[in-house]
């Protein structure tokens, strides 16, 4: 199953409606654990993320707050 890591300047539990002026970046990850890597990443980089389910567009994970620890379990 692949995913999609996206990565937002504020927090996407914000935003209202399907506005999307806050993605900063986003990446199509194959794997589970390509996907963990990118969301790393993004969180060192100072980012809110959110994993999706590529398939489904369900939200797997997120948003993980960069100013929080990383969760321990990411997808």
């Amino acid at each position: 199953m692949p995913f999609i890591v996206e990565a937002s300047t504020s927090d996407p539990a914000a935003r209202e409606g399907h506005a999307k002026g806050n993605l900063a970046d986003y990446e199509i990850c194959p794997t589970r654990p390509k996907a963990c890597e990118q969301t790393h990443r993004y969180h060192r980089s100072g980012y809110w993320v959110e994993v999706y389910d590529q398939d489904s567009g369900e939200l797997l994970s997120g948003p993980i707050n960069p100013d929080q620890p990383l969760p321990s379990y990411i997808v």
